[in-house]
């Protein structure tokens, strides 16, 4: 949590396939919903303490974060930039210009 924002991390090891493909998609969805929503990475080779805060266990490991008071919410859908920012849009409320 960033000051009460709300934020979207991406949980990645630079070892993973599944991440490296999704790299690409994650900066587009960003790209996509920037000024709306803040986007940070974490590389669990280096923040293995993060990950067991997240409960993360496996990657790449997407969670939403919309402050205290909300539990935090994982996405399971798919690895696309569409699938990301449709998820992003209905659980965060806010809208792709466009």
């Amino acid at each position: 949590q960033i000051r009460g924002e709300t934020v979207v991390v991406e949980y990645y090891a630079p070892w993973c396939k599944h991440c490296q493909q999704f790299k690409k998609e994650w900066q587009e969805a960003a790209g996509r919903l920037l000024g709306r929503l803040a986007f940070a990475v974490v590389d669990g080779t280096v923040a293995p303490g993060l990950l067991q805060d997240a409960n993360v266990t496996g990657f790449p490991t997407v969670v939403l974060y919309q402050g205290k008071e909300q539990s935090p919410l994982k996405y399971s859908g798919s690895l696309t930039s569409d699938g990301l920012v449709r998820w992003l849009e209905e659980q965060a409320g806010v809208r792709e210009e466009g």
